[in-house]
Formats: C-alpha cells, sequence, structure tokens
C-alpha cells in the first residue's frame, strides 16, 4: 500500500510499518559476566562464577524489582541492578549451579508478577 503525506499533516505512526515483536521485546541479551532470557512467564539469568565455585559460596538478594548475587569473598555483587519489570512471589524461585571451568555459573528462574515481555532485562534509566 503507498501512502503519501503532506509534512506536518499526517502522523509518521499512521504511514510507518509496525516494529516486529522480536526487536521491540528481546527474549535473550547479555552483558559483562551474564547471559539471560525471557519468555511471557520468566526471565532466566545465567552468571558467570569461578570454576571453583560451591553451592554454599553463592549469595542471592532478590526484591520485587531488583536483584544481586554474590560470590562468598568477592568485594562487589557478580550481578546487581535494577529489573524492568515486577517479580511474582519471592519465595518461590529455582536456581543452580551448572557447568564446568570456564562455562560454570549460576542459573536463576524467576517469576514475573504478570505475563508479559520485558523490553530489556534492565530499568531504563
Amino acid at each position: 500500500e503507498v501512502r503519501s503525506a503532506v509534512f506536518g499533516q499526517c502522523s509518521p505512526i499512521d504511514i510507518l510499518p509496525e516494529i516486529p515483536h522480536a526487536l521491540k521485546y528481546p527474549e535473550f541479551g547479555k552483558g559483562f559476566n551474564y547471559r539471560w532470557a525471557q519468555n511471557e512467564r520468566v526471565v532466566q539469568l545465567r552468571v558467570n562464577v569461578p570454576p571453583a565455585t560451591k553451592s554454599k559460596d553463592i549469595q542471592f538478594n532478590i526484591g520485587r524489582t531488583w536483584v544481586e548475587i554474590w560470590v562468598k569473598d568477592e568485594k562487589v555483587p557478580r550481578l546487581q541492578g535494577k529489573l524492568f519489570g515486577r517479580l511474582k512471589c519471592l519465595d518461590e524461585w529455582l536456581w543452580e549451579l551448572d557447568g564446568d571451568g570456564d562455562d560454570r555459573h549460576v542459573a536463576v528462574f524467576l517469576d514475573k508478577s504478570k505475563e508479559c515481555m520485558w523490553e530489556d532485562l534492565w530499568e531504563k534509566p
């Protein structure tokens, strides 16, 4: 379909195509020291940890809108930030320590408070 517009008399929304869902709401991403993925209900975090890390060395601080993941004896958290959306029940979430060597990581599975895709993992400033 071809549309003609005179400057100032037509909104760009009327003539530009809709942004594809996968570009607007990414299903995965990565940052320094971590990867993440999402679907409508769950966000998954995979945070790299040192190869010798044991489950007792991992500590979590998770709130409705923020997350921190610490490794014992480190001065700063491995992952810290304010999430794009809210989390559901903070009493029920899963995590596992997986991988070997340089691929050693903590995987955390968090339920979203409402079923939707987030535009990003972190809140926009």
